[in-house]
């Protein structure tokens, strides 16, 4: 059943990109208790009530309007039905602001889309309302609903994934870019197959900056996979006792 939903939500928003170089980002970016719910406007999509969110370093940029200009240009040449599956519901003049940052987050599904519901017969990990998933969106795109330092969200289904029980809303939310990044590289980059049947235990990968975001996630997915993972990091205690969690197979730091 939906649950009774709020009008107005909570969310931190800039109403205009900070200047080059400006080290106070207070200067524009507010917390809000008076956003307007975001609503489902497409078959395929989702409302989400957040319940973690979290930030990349690329984020810190993106207040400055790092990227906005290129993403627009391209959203308002693609197709009626949207660019990276959201509609190009806003004109040159608005489609920044008000601005909401964030892009990873998990949350719980609170309604869904008539096409969603039709998917769902068909669909092992059924999207329901109630469902625990976590995903993550494009920027930009704050004024259809989307940035994940809000109460709520919208999104396309496309965009999310089942939650694990075993897994907390915190640790799903550090996942999103970060692992896709991590899970290109080495799959479609790569070259890995992680399904793979045969054994590739004298098969060996460098991870470089393996205690970053993408590669700390893609050092766990190696060595899931049955790789012999090599890694540099930082020559701290704290750095090489997070490789000694890891167990990675050989560590140069500097």
């Amino acid at each position: 059943m939906r649950p009774k939903l709020p009008k107005t939500i909570s969310a931190w928003q800039l109403m205009s990109f900070l200047p080059p170089g400006a080290a106070d980002i207070t200067s524009e970016l507010h917390f809000t208790r008076t956003r307007r719910m975001p609503n489902i406007t497409r078959p395929d999509q989702l409302l989400i009530k957040v319940k973690a969110a979290s930030l990349n370093p690329v984020d810190s940029l993106l207040v400055y309007g790092y990227g906005s200009s290129s993403f627009n240009l391209l959203r308002r040449f693609t197709s009626n039905y949207g660019c990276f599956g959201l509609p190009d519901a806003t004109t040159a003049e608005n489609a920044d602001f008000p601005f909401t940052p964030g892009r990873d987050f998990s949350g719980q599904i609170v309604d869904i889309g008539s096409e969603v519901a039709l998917s769902n017969l068909n669909r092992q990990n059924k999207l329901i309302i109630g469902t625990n998933v976590a995903g993550a969106t494009w920027p930009f795109l704050s004024t259809t609903g989307s940035g994940s330092l809000a109460e709520y969200i919208v999104c396309p289904a496309d965009y999310v994934a089942p939650l694990p029980s075993n897994v907390s809303f915190i640790s799903a939310a550090a996942l999103g870019y970060a692992g896709l990044t991590a899970w290109s590289a080495l799959v479609d980059a790569g070259g890995i197959d992680p399904v793979s049947k045969s054994s590739p235990s004298t098969c060996s990968i460098l991870i470089t900056g393996a205690t970053g975001g993408v590669g700390f996630i893609a050092a766990q997915l190696a060595k899931l996979w049955g790789w012999k993972v090599h890694v540099t990091c930082p020559s701290d205690k704290k750095a090489l006792d997070l490789m000694n969690v890891l167990q990675v197979d050989e560590v140069s730091s500097k």
